[in-house]
């Protein structure tokens, strides 16, 4: 009977432990993700004032 409680309370244990992990691998992933999105923005204001510059180059 307290072999299976201590098995019980280790599988716990586990499991919360596992999860505890998962949970921090998803919040670096999501801020990962925020700044990725973040990079792409940026890339694409940088093309539309390349662009922009461009075109007043060639009309000047």
């Amino acid at each position: 009977m307290q072999a299976e409680a201590s098995k019980r309370n280790i599988a716990n244990m586990e499991a919360k432990y596992q999860n505890e992990v998962k949970q921090e691998k998803i919040l670096g992933l999501s801020t990962e993700n925020g700044l990725q999105k973040f990079q792409l923005a940026d890339a694409k204001r940088q093309r539309i004032y390349f662009t922009i510059g461009l075109m007043l180059l060639i009309g000047a």
